[in-house]
């Protein structure tokens, strides 16, 4: 399905719900690496694994984590990965330059807020993951996901959707990962729970 561009998240490449943080500042165990002038950029409460590695031009946005084995590298392009989003175990992340074969601008890689991405996927280069999705363990992302989708296999299709059209529609437009923390804490059973009424009227 046709998604429009509105729906996926910000891809300037210091997105406005980011705190943007040297590598420094945090836990040293942490392997973030710069490559060339490029250095990652982390939000608030940011989890990197110490098995894991994120290279070059990548932003992480509030409460990312990325798990053992993972690699998210932004070498010859960026990467951006929304809020609250989940990176597990053995997950592949990267870009591809400009060049004969590519669009101009060659192919960064953006992941939407609040997504997972389960075990040993890949996510290829170019592709944009729409907010709230869910991919399976060993899938390979080889094209767009929309928002709330579920998707697996290889290459990876939209098994289903999480809600229906017009309840993704609400939960776009609440977008409670970019609530502050504060007021997730509040509300994370309802956020758990999906109860997009609940949510649409949450203090």
């Amino acid at each position: 399905h046709a998604v429009p561009p509105s729906v996926f998240i910000r891809v300037d490449p210091w997105p406005n719900h980011v705190s943007p943080r040297r590598c420094a500042r945090y836990n040293p165990g942490m392997n973030i690496r710069p490559f060339l002038d490029k250095q990652p950029v982390l939000g608030e409460r940011v989890y990197v694994d110490p098995a894991a590695c994120v290279i070059g031009d990548v932003v992480l946005g509030d409460d990312v984590s990325i798990w053992p084995g993972t690699v998210v590298r932004g070498d010859v392009n960026f990467i951006r990965v929304g809020a609250r989003t989940n990176i597990q175990d053995g997950t592949i992340v990267h870009v591809t330059h400009e060049g004969p074969f590519t669009r101009p601008g060659g192919l960064p890689t953006l992941i939407g807020e609040g997504v997972t991405i389960g075990h040993g996927a890949v996510v290829t280069p170019g592709v944009t993951i729409g907010d709230g999705a869910v991919v399976a363990a060993k899938s390979v992302v080889a094209s767009d996901v929309p928002p709330y989708a579920i998707v697996a296999g290889n290459p990876a299709r939209v098994v289903r959707r999480r809600f229906d059209d017009e309840t993704i529609g609400r939960l776009l437009a609440i977008a409670w990962w970019e609530w502050p923390v504060d007021k997730i804490s509040r509300n994370l059973d309802l956020v758990r729970g999906g109860d997009v009424d609940a949510l649409e009227r949450a203090g």
